[in-house]
């Protein structure tokens, strides 16, 4: 069945602040009572607009507006102004404008670029979408929206693998959000019975999963003369799959996807401890699962060379409001598309110790 046969995707993605009204209609009852205790409250009429947006209303625009002027300039009350002039088709050129001052108020926040990407989608800038929602990720890896919006935009996209594995990953980060689940439903609805000729598939040789992760690099030399990764090259390539489905499963928390990740006899090394074996390495990571702070990588570059790829890494630490951010290096070895070989540092003493 193709696209143009009735597989046309549904839009699936919608905006965390919605979650906290899934009773919006005894919501927006509450919130306009409490407007007319205290109409001169924006956070009031923020919400207000949130909870209009979760029932659809284009109320939801003039709420937005009456917080902007009780608290102009202010970056949350912008970015929910523009969201909901964007669910208006006819509001999405103001939506631009909207959000672009919300940026320039605020370029740190990863919902506001979010925001910005889910905008680009909705006006059909699919890849300025995608662009937009990876900038929000080198600021929070764990912004559950920018992986809905590129979920949806790989999906608009034809990469249905690609969107499988954004919209999993927002599913784990979010449980209380339905769109992941539902659109994860879709697709498997849709791939019953439809399965090499779906765009996307693993058997389609445009398969997402066959285009390489963010930091896969052009060939290149750097200036210390190490090879960086070839693009296309079988032997590099089967070592960036193995070092992507491992980040995958580590940020999603998927044991057993990790266990098929390493080899039997795998070791790892991780700030001078070593564990050797799967077993106890699988055992490891499930200990680390329940600690109360979560963790999340990030690949930000990476050097291969003969089955070996040293990579720069983001770890963002979080627990509740509180985050930490930190730097590291791992080392991966791959063999026959498993990791056997792991080394990770942490601070900068070792990383120096170890590589130079």
């Amino acid at each position: 069945m193709s696209r143009e046969q009735g597989t046309k995707p549904p839009r699936f993605v919608r905006s965390r602040q919605l979650l906290g009204h899934r009773d919006s209609t005894r919501t927006v009852r509450v919130l306009e009572a409490l407007a007319q205790r205290y109409p001169n409250d924006p956070a009031i009429w923020l919400e207000l607009s949130h909870a209009s947006r979760a029932r659809g209303e284009s109320d939801a625009v003039a709420y937005a507006r009456y917080a902007d002027r009780l608290a102009p300039g202010n970056p949350r009350v912008l970015r929910a102004l523009a969201l909901a002039l964007a669910d208006q088709s006819e509001g999405l050129d103001e939506a631009l404008e909207v959000i672009t001052r919300a940026l320039v108020l605020d370029g740190g926040d990863p919902a506001t670029w979010s925001a910005f990407g889910l905008i680009r989608l909705d006006r059909g800038e699919l890849i300025d979408a995608a662009l937009k929602c990876e900038r929000a990720l080198t600021i929070d890896p764990l912004c559950v929206d920018a992986h809905l919006v590129l979920g949806q935009t790989a999906l608009t996209l034809g990469g249905w693998d690609e969107a499988t594995k954004r919209f999993r990953l927002a599913e784990q980060l979010a449980t209380r959000d339905g769109a992941a689940a539902d659109a994860l439903t879709w697709i498997d609805q849709q791939r019953h019975g439809l399965r090499t000729d779906l765009p996307g598939n693993a058997e389609s040789s445009n398969s997402a999963s066959h285009r390489p992760p963010a930091w896969w690099k052009e060939p290149s030399s750097g200036a210390n003369g190490a090879a960086e990764p070839r693009h296309g090259d079988s032997v590099d390539r089967h070592v960036v799959d193995a070092i992507d489905r491992h980040i995958d499963a580590y940020n999603c928390r998927d044991i057993d996807a990790l266990a098929n990740g390493f080899a039997p006899d795998a070791v790892l090394i991780s700030d001078g401890t070593r564990v050797a074996g799967r077993d106890d390495i699988v055992a490891l990571f499930a200990t680390t699962f329940t600690a109360a702070w979560r963790s999340a990588l990030r690949v930000t570059s990476a050097v291969i060379d003969d089955g070996t790829a040293a990579c720069e890494m983001t770890e963002t630490l979080h627990s509740g409001p509180q985050r930490h951010r930190r730097e590291l290096i791992a080392i991966f070895t791959v063999e026959g598309g498993a990791i056997v070989r792991a080394r990770v540092y942490r601070d900068h003493d070792a990383r120096v110790a170890h590589l130079s």
